[in-house]
C-alpha cells in the first residue's frame, strides 16, 4: 500500500476542521504476514451509559491469529523498520455493531 502521510497543524476550535495541513511525505508498506499458531475465536458484548443522558450497546465477533512479518515500511524512501529488534504481526477478521442513544 502507498499513501500520503499528513499532519494537521491548525484547526478550527468550534468545528474541528483542519485549517492548515502539512505533508509528511509518502509511506510505502510492503509487508508479508504468515499466520502461525492457533486461531483464536472471540465474541464480546458491552453496554452502559448514564440514564437519561446516554446509553450504548455493542456486540462483536471475530477470529485472530499471530503472524510472522517480513518486508519493509518506508517514508520518503527511508526505512521505518530497519534496525528493529523485533517484529510482531496479527491477522484478524471481525464484525461489530454499535448503537448509541443520546437524550437532550
Amino acid at each position: 500500500a502507498t499513501f500520503e502521510a499528513e499532519e494537521c497543524l491548525a484547526w478550527d476550535e468550534q468545528t474541528g476542521e483542519c485549517l492548515e495541513m502539512f505533508s509528511l511525505g509518502t509511506i510505502v508498506v510492503d509487508l508479508t504476514l504468515t499466520g502461525t499458531g492457533r486461531i483464536e475465536r472471540w465474541h464480546g458484548t458491552s453496554s452502559g451509559g448514564t440514564a437519561g443522558s446516554y446509553q450504548y450497546s455493542s456486540h462483536g465477533i471475530g477470529t485472530s491469529r499471530s503472524a510472522d512479518v517480513s518486508g519493509t515500511v518506508t517514508l520518503n524512501g527511508a526505512s521505518l523498520t530497519a534496525g528493529a529488534t523485533s517484529a510482531y504481526g496479527w491477522m484478524f477478521t471481525s464484525r461489530n455493531g454499535y448503537v448509541g442513544v443520546w437524550h437532550d
